[in-house]
């Protein structure tokens, strides 16, 4: 549920929603399914209009996974998903209403293997995923941009996952994504998308952690994190002359964990990487751009 009342107008959201999911066990092979459904209503009043949407919305997950023992097993996985757009999304940066947008819905293919022991964590997924109304925004001339919906886009990638358990003492943690993102059909103010990569979308992702637990109290942590170059947040025909630069970061952090409370500290950042999103040539949001701390306690109840 939301609202977002202005001088002039009021827009509400209402949703509800239900699911139910189970898993079955037959010898080295295990099934997983489950079903969502969800209606979201939104409705947009102002002096001179009355505007509604109803969207009836569906997802569904299908699992199959197979273990060859007690260290390795193969998965392959089934969604059927969905994002309805918050109320934000209808309104211009000026506040202008643009009229509703479609829920973005997708279906999810996954195909991968576990290798698990005790000193050795390792999973690897193939994924592709065939997309329809992808949310996104169309930057034009004031007040034309707006949120909107790519028609039909696609995507496909590699993710690594592996740790490796060296003593009691030490772990490290690599996190590896590779992800192509292209648009199959969209046209917006007389440009076709058709065939371009989605902008602001890295090729590479990488992220490795190594940690030193002198007890089981202390965690001591040096992350490395890089994502390679794309293109411009605003380059949705891929020919700015200028392409997102690669996000690189080295952090350093400390935790003292013990009972239901946490103190933290750590420093992002450390070698002062000058990171920034790229919107277009020479528009650059700063973004991680500097050293900075942090320190805190985080407690449960």
């Amino acid at each position: 549920k939301g609202d977002r009342e202005q001088t002039s107008n009021t827009t509400t959201k209402d949703n509800v929603a239900g699911f139910a999911m189970a898993e079955f066990y037959a010898g080295k092979s295990t099934f997983k399914a489950g079903y969502r459904i969800e209606t979201v209503s939104y409705r947009y009043k102002s002096t001179t209009k009355d505007l509604n949407q109803n969207d009836d919305l569906r997802g569904m997950e299908l699992g199959y996974n197979y273990a060859f023992d007690n260290e390795k097993s193969i998965f392959v996985n089934y969604s059927h998903s969905y994002q309805a757009p918050n109320i934000d999304k209808f309104f211009n940066f000026g506040g202008t209403f643009n009229g509703f947008i479609n829920p973005m819905k997708s279906n999810n293919y996954n195909l991968g293997f576990n290798y698990f022991t005790p000193s050795n964590k390792l999973k690897v997924a193939l994924y592709y995923i065939d997309l329809e109304d992808e949310i996104y925004f169309y930057k034009d001339v004031f007040p034309n941009s707006k949120n909107t919906n790519i028609d039909k886009s696609h995507k496909y990638g590699l993710d690594i996952y592996d740790k490796v358990i060296f003593s009691n003492e030490f772990n490290a943690v690599l996190n590896y994504n590779y992800v192509k993102a292209i648009i199959d059909d969209e046209t917006e103010n007389g440009d076709n998308f058709a065939g371009k990569e989605l902008p602001g979308v890295s090729n590479h992702s990488i992220k490795a952690t190594l940690n030193y637990m002198p007890t089981k109290q202390y965690t001591f942590s040096l992350t490395q994190e890089y994502r390679s170059e794309a293109y411009a947040a605003n380059d949705f025909n891929n020919n700015f002359s200028q392409k997102q630069d690669a996000y690189r970061s080295t952090d350093i952090a400390v935790t003292y964990a013990k009972d239901n409370y946490e103190f933290f500290a750590k420093i992002n950042n450390l070698f002062n990487q000058a990171n920034g999103i790229w919107i277009r040539d020479d528009a650059i949001y700063p973004v991680n751009f500097t050293t900075t701390a942090t320190a805190g306690m985080k407690l449960r109840f």
